[in-house]
């Protein structure tokens, strides 16, 4: 059984049991604005955080990604947050 954990906090919202968000972007700097007081607040509590960028997206694969990773995720108390910027996507996406 996993073990009640601290909320944390994202963009004004609550990560509730499953830690894994996706947030999508317009730009670099708004995806900064909104990422590094997330990152702040956990190196604050003593947490650690790892940022891995990835040169390529596989837009066919996104949306299986997704919903298969909150499966996964759910047994674990990290937090993940995947970003994805909207210039890549397009309206079929």
């Amino acid at each position: 059984m996993k073990k009640a954990t601290a909320p944390i906090s994202l963009a004004g919202s609550k990560l509730g049991e499953v830690r894994h968000g996706c947030a999508f972007f317009n730009s670099d700097d708004e995806e900064y604005r909104v990422l590094l007081p997330f990152i702040k607040d956990g190196f604050e509590c003593g947490e650690k955080a790892a940022h891995v960028v990835e040169d390529r997206s596989y837009i066919d694969d996104l949306v299986e990604f997704e919903s298969r990773v909150n499966d996964v995720w759910r047994g674990h108390d990290d937090a993940v947050i995947r970003t994805y910027n909207l210039a890549k996507f397009g309206g079929e996406t």
